[in-house]
């Protein structure tokens, strides 16, 4: 066993000690920021599966309207039936103008769909407390 050691080893354990120092530090710098990329990739994929979701509910809602002999109980009906597929509630189905089995062909039918961000993602806040998901379709009634 060696009592003494030299030179190349001492500097060798410095430097050792130094750099696990460093790495220490970048990772502090580096961390909160890679975590809060990856949380805004998560809220933000969040936010377009939301907008897309809604999207295709008030398609298939409207689609539903303008068929001949509906009626907007079932076009509502049909837009909550996409909706709470993809896991969505909260949201307001607004059919206008009212649509009966007697509404005329020709006749334009919206739907409006809204949610409250809030409602919708992570971390509402960086939308603004007020801020909501809105879409609308319109399509003429068959």
């Amino acid at each position: 066993m060696r009592a003494f050691r030299n030179d190349k080893e001492i500097h060798f354990r410095q430097s050792l000690r130094h750099r696990i120092g460093v790495a220490t530090v970048e990772l502090a710098v580096c961390l909160p920021v890679a975590a809060t990329l990856v949380m805004g990739m998560i809220d933000a994929s969040n936010a377009i599966f939301t907008k897309q979701s809604l999207k295709i509910a008030a398609y298939e809602s409207a689609r539903v309207a303008s068929a001949t002999n509906s009626t907007e109980e079932q076009a509502r009906a049909r837009a909550e039936e996409v909706l709470t597929s993809r896991g969505l509630e909260d949201a307001r189905v607004i059919v206008t103008p009212r649509v009966t089995k007697l509404t005329p062909r020709g006749t334009p039918v919206t739907v409006s769909i809204e949610m409250d961000t809030e409602d919708a993602s992570y971390s509402a806040s960086w939308f603004g407390s007020d801020a909501k998901f809105s879409v609308s379709v319109r399509m003429v009634r068959l």
